[in-house]
């Protein structure tokens, strides 16, 4: 994306922030302090663009190993216990 005035920012910012609440919720990712992990980051501008560009209906199909990557490196074994 290449934007050269400050018009759409708050529509810019929104895209982020659900960017950044979608990709948490697939990857596990959460948000703490202020540094973001690259790879997280990447995925966050990435799906921002596919929603600003009107083809999100793509990102998932198009990220997915990546997605799962993060996924699999979120994974904390849970305490799934069939008694």
């Amino acid at each position: 994306m290449h934007i050269t005035h400050s018009g759409e920012d708050e529509y810019l910012q929104d895209l982020l922030d659900q960017a950044q609440k979608a990709v948490g919720e697939i990857t596990g990712d959460t948000v703490e302090g202020e540094t973001l992990p690259p790879e997280f980051q990447e995925l966050i501008f990435e799906r921002a663009r596919y929603a600003y560009n009107d083809q999100l209906e793509f990102f998932n199909e198009n990220f997915r190993d990546a997605l799962l990557s993060r996924a699999l490196q979120n994974y904390k074994p849970g305490g799934d216990t069939d008694e």
